[in-house]
């Protein structure tokens, strides 16, 4: 018979190729690497022991070679060719780093690899898989059921990689995917044109795309500091955790990243991340560092000396830095992470990080955080917070209620604080406070503040308000709102969708820092006064500037926060700030609303200071719109 051998002397060749690139996975010790090796090791072995055994056919059955020799030579083959689909069976196991490993599944490979190994080796006894006849060579009957496994094994490998499709990167889906199909294929061909040997630069190739796509040591490797990087962080920590070892991830970052970047430029920067990278690798030499991006590095330890580690960070960043003859002063904010204590899986750890480097970035200010569970349940409840506010908005689940404001002059109820109330049958109560920003942060505050506007101009459409001498009703507008182009619009187009006087409309704005826009907000706040809307500054002595705000903005009201007011009550310095700052604001012909009125006694303090209308406790908590008009008809 003719062979056409070209292919494995190609496939030799890419074998030979990619080894040399592979030096670095010897040193890795995760479970994919070394499957990864041995699938790549036992096809090298195969390839050349296929053009070894066709090479030597001829000369066994004239006698040149011994026949022990033939023997020795096509076992080597056959068994190293036929663990490949085994091999790569627990090498899709262990891609699949957070999901348990069942015993049927190990079991199997097992049994694969043993009865390979006794079918094979004993052949030169049973003939089962093939045997020398006067010198020439003849398959075995059992040919077939070799085969009839590998497909076997495939399918399975298949059927895995399709169950868990999600626990796997697309990369890694169409590297498995593509291996599966290109061998089969090629193995189907031979066994109909069995003079061409395909079997095993299928495999090769199949390694090759498996290599680039998921096992090339530079998908690792950061380009700019030379570090591991988070895709290799957390395939670390994913490897520890199904070895079930315990660790410590240590997360330093540089505050005022977004400063620097934006003071600096681009190249400084670069230049600022190597060389942090380069002081950090010398202080942290005896650990695996990762560049996490955004100059934030992760170490991970095994070790208890998690106070050492941190302690020698804080050390490395006591003084200035100088980069491109730029001194600065770098401020690490550090947390730490422990496995199995706080998390239980690198997504975990990922989420708990960067709720920590959002939402808690002012207690790393102070020294370095330990994030517990409690951390993990808070972004569990954020997240679950998320999802609620879009089933609200959704099917109507937001409702309306309205605290009383009195007015100290008259002596009524004459207007009311609009205040929305998100409330679940799982997680109860949930507070303004924690749902707004949340809120904001999705993008959903919009829709919300709509939602909200519109239900207050239902209950005042009713006219039940205005029969109990009702004037008018707060409504509180976020950040985001303020920053709306066609707030004014919006807002008119609602209200004139229910025929209502824009006179009932007091609009709360809360004193803020966060006013990127301020001549956005007052083109909207003018077009809404021009109708006859008017303005309270909310929260007054909580925010930043204000009397930037009180002189910008056009406010007919300021609402004094109740933090301010309860201090007053308690501290005699707090209640003079108080006192001279209503003497202020009367001065500017402002109203004054004094919000957290708890006793009589507190009432009586505030009208003695001036203040125009007064709104808590005292007088009732935020009700709903029957029980509010239960409470005007009293």
């Amino acid at each position: 018979m003719q062979w056409v051998t070209h292919y494995d002397i190609a496939a030799i060749i890419m074998e030979i190729i990619i080894f040399g690139y592979t030096n670095k996975l010897f040193r890795q010790k995760d479970k994919s690497s070394v499957y990864f090796l041995l699938m790549l090791i036992f096809n090298l072995v195969a390839t050349v022991f296929d053009l070894v055994t066709v090479y030597t056919y001829v000369p066994v059955e004239q006698g040149k070679i011994p026949v022990w020799a033939g023997y020795l030579f096509s076992m080597i083959y056959y068994y190293s060719e036929n663990l490949i689909s085994p091999l790569l069976y627990m090498y899709i196991l262990s891609l699949l780093n957070g999901r348990d490993t069942r015993k049927i599944e190990k079991i199997w490979f097992y049994c694969v690899v043993i009865f390979y190994t006794v079918i094979i080796f004993t052949t030169g006894m049973t003939k089962a898989v093939f045997y020398f006849e006067d010198g020439v060579y003849t398959r075995g009957p059992i040919v077939a059921l070799l085969y009839f496994i590998a497909y076997m094994t495939f399918m399975a490998c298949l059927i895995i990689t399709i169950k868990n499709r999600y626990r796997l990167i697309r990369s890694q889906r169409i590297a498995v995917y593509s291996f599966i199909c290109f061998v089969f294929v090629c193995v189907v061909i031979q066994m109909y044109i069995d003079n061409i040997l395909l079997t095993n630069y299928a495999s090769t190739v199949s390694l090759l795309l498996v290599f680039l796509s998921i096992q090339n040591p530079e998908i690792y490797k950061d380009p700019v500091t030379g570090m591991s990087n988070a895709k290799s962080f957390y395939s670390t920590v994913d490897i520890a955790i199904s070895n079930r070892k315990k660790f410590t991830s240590i997360i330093v970052e540089i505050d005022g990243f977004k400063y620097i970047k934006d003071s600096f430029g681009n190249e400084n920067v670069e230049e600022l991340v190597i060389h942090i990278a380069g002081r950090l690798s010398e202080r942290c030499r005896k650990k695996r560092l990762f560049y996490l991006g955004d100059v934030r590095f992760g170490i991970i330890t095994y070790h208890d000396d998690v106070i050492m580690i941190t302690e020698e960070l804080w050390e490395e960043f006591a003084g200035q830095i100088s980069v491109s003859e730029i001194n600065m002063t770098m401020l690490p904010l550090i947390c730490y992470v422990n496995y199995p204590d706080a998390v239980l899986s690198s997504n975990e750890l990922a989420s708990v990080i960067d709720y920590a480097f959002t939402e808690s970035r002012d207690l790393m200010n102070e020294g370095t955080l330990c994030i517990g569970r409690d951390f993990l349940t808070k972004k569990q409840r954020q997240l679950a917070i998320s999802h609620l506010i879009s089933q609200a908005i959704t099917n109507d689940g937001f409702t309306v209620h309205y605290q009383p404001i009195k007015n100290v002059k008259t002596g009524k109820f004459s207007s009311a604080e609009a205040l929305v109330r998100l409330i679940d049958s799982d997680l109860g109560f949930i507070s303004p406070e924690e749902f707004i920003p949340i809120a904001e942060k999705n993008g959903k505050i919009l829709k919300l503040g709509e939602i909200v506007f519109e239900k207050v101009c239902k209950f005042l459409a009713s006219g039940s308000a205005e029969k109990h001498g009702i004037e008018y009703i707060e409504v509180n507008l976020s950040v985001v709102q303020c920053m709306q182009a066609n707030l004014a619009e919006k807002l008119i187009s609602i209200i004139d969708k229910y025929n209502l006087p824009y006179s009932a409309f007091n609009l709360e704005i809360t004193e803020t820092a966060d006013f990127v826009n301020n001549e956005m907000l007052i083109s909207n706040m003018n077009k809404l006064l021009s109708k006859g809307i008017q303005f309270s500054m909310d929260d007054y002595g909580t925010g930043f500037s204000t009397s930037d705000y009180l002189i910008e903005l056009p406010f007919k009201m300021v609402k004094i926060d109740k933090s301010i007011v309860w201090s007053a009550m308690s501290d005699e310095k707090a209640f003079k700030i108080l006192k001279y700052t209503v003497a202020m604001m009367k001065s500017l012909e402002l109203e004054i609303v004094a919000e957290g009125v708890e006793t009589k006694e507190m009432a009586e303090t505030l009208i003695n200071i001036g203040c125009d209308f007064l709104q808590g406790f005292y007088y009732s908590r935020p009700i709903s719109e029957n029980a509010y008009i239960e409470f005007l008809k009293k």
